[in-house]
């Protein structure tokens, strides 16, 4: 099974989460929600964005009100608005299918129009490169 989470880069911080299918087949946000410092390791990066994955659920119940839904995700990424968390940041997918992590940069463009993502960037590797793929994939994010 192919199971997916996201990392942000901001100034001052990395956000990692993981993703869940709802029972629609909807992809929601959902947690563990992680906040690290950007200075942080290498390895933590790694550790929680596997953490991410593997926390990677499907079926869940379908949102039925969407507000609830963005106040409570904007409060666990400690954001403001969905402005002030696309405000000068990268977002990367990430994938895992078996032993091999794809990762996915975007492009941002902008807080109305969300990110793009840049599939033909897409780099693949194992899970023992784990953080070099994520730090590749989002120097390549516009």
């Amino acid at each position: 099974m192919k199971k997916e989470a996201c990392i942000y880069q901001k100034r001052e911080k990395f956000i990692i989460h993981s993703y869940s299918y709802s029972i629609t087949g909807l992809s929601i946000a959902s947690s563990p929600f992680i906040i690290l410092p950007i200075n942080c390791s290498p390895d933590e990066i790694a550790s929680n964005v596997i953490k991410a994955l593997n926390s990677f659920k499907t079926g869940v119940p379908h949102p039925t009100d969407w507000k609830k839904q963005q106040k409570d995700f904007l409060s666990n990424v400690q954001e403001k608005s969905i402005k002030s968390l696309q405000t000068d940041s990268k977002l990367c997918n990430i994938e895992l299918e078996g032993f091999t992590l794809t990762v996915y940069p975007t492009e941002n463009l902008g807080w109305k129009e969300g990110f793009v993502p840049l599939e033909d960037l897409k780099i693949t590797s194992s899970l023992e490169n784990v953080s070099q793929t994520i730090y590749d994939a989002l120097k390549l994010c516009k």
